[in-house]
Order: structure tokens, then C-alpha cells, then sequence
């Protein structure tokens, strides 16, 4: 995954550097146990002062998306686990953090494509250059190969999840 994504973002020229629009400021929510885990297995491994100033700002994160209701703009707050623009646990980091920016297809089950244009602040480059191919779809489809087999494992087949990230840490630690 992290390959594809760096391939395609050496053909662009598109380095992310972090921007205005930053994307860890993002409301995402995620779907897999085992992402949950490997993120959780990644906090865990931070120096306990560190934590406790991360599962703060969780707990911050989480007290305003429980009061936010605005139908006109979408909720906006850094994520916990960014510190002066860096990830914390970056090699822990979930799917959508890995494959966010980069202009991208989805496949449906009819074969039919959906593309998406990337991060803003790529746009200039990504136009100049045109559309490089690259089709999300085996890789989610891959992550719900493992995410079955994980689930089979720890006894969660059928459960679901949607979580942020600051949810899976007060929930998990």
C-alpha cells in the first residue's frame, strides 16, 4: 500500500509537507478491527507522558464531535496523534491516512469507476500532469481479506465498527 502510494506520488512529483488544508483535520471514520488494533499496538508503544497527552486531546476531540451539529460545514479537529504536523505513530497509521491525497479510482462490483481529484494541495500538480492510475480497489479489497480473517480470529466476526481515531483510543487504553 505504502509502495503504490509513493509510486504514484514520485510520478506526480507530490510530496506531502502538510498544508492548510490539513487532512489529519479531517472527520474520518474507520472500519476495521484490525486497523483499531495495529493503531492501538502503535500507541501503546509511546512514552507514557506522551500518552496521556494524546488520550487529553482525545478525549477533547471526542466531547466537541459529540456536540458538533452543523450541516453546513463539516467538523474540523486535528487528530490526537498529531504532534507539529507529524503523525505520532506514523508506521501504525490507519488505510485512509496511508492513501489520502493522490487523485484515485474505486471500482464498483459492475466494474464501474468513481475518481476522486486528491488534496488541494496538489491540484496544480496533478492537473499539469493528467490522471495517473491509481485504483484503490485492490487494496481495500485486501484489507477486507485481512480484516475477515482477523475477525474470524478474535472472535468479532460480524461485528462492525465506525470509529475516529480518537474513539479507538479512549475506547481501547
Amino acid at each position: 500500500m505504502d509502495d503504490t502510494w509513493k509510486n504514484v506520488a514520485d510520478q506526480y512529483g507530490f510530496v506531502c509537507n502538510g498544508c492548510e488544508d490539513n487532512c489529519c483535520q479531517t472527520l474520518f471514520f474507520h472500519h476495521t478491527h484490525i486497523e483499531r488494533d495495529y493503531l492501538v499496538e502503535g500507541f501503546n508503544a509511546l512514552e507514557k507522558s506522551v500518552k496521556l497527552e494524546v488520550l487529553h486531546k482525545a478525549e477533547a476531540y471526542c466531547d466537541k464531535l459529540l456536540l458538533f451539529s452543523s450541516p453546513d460545514k463539516p467538523f474540523r479537529m486535528m487528530c490526537p496523534l498529531n504532534l507539529e504536523g507529524r503523525c505520532l505513530i506514523y508506521d501504525h497509521r490507519p488505510m485512509i491516512c496511508r492513501l489520502h491525497g493522490l487523485p484515485h479510482e474505486l471500482s464498483d462490483t459492475n466494474g464501474d469507476r468513481e475518481h476522486q481529484p486528491g488534496c488541494r494541495a496538489g491540484h496544480a500538480r496533478f492537473n499539469t500532469k493528467g490522471y495517473i492510475p491509481f485504483n484503490r480497489t485492490k487494496i481495500y479489497t485486501q484489507m477486507a481479506s485481512l480484516e475477515a480473517a482477523y475477525t474470524r480470529t478474535i472472535r468479532r466476526q460480524g461485528q462492525r465498527i465506525k470509529l475516529t481515531i480518537a474513539q479507538m483510543l479512549t475506547q481501547d487504553t
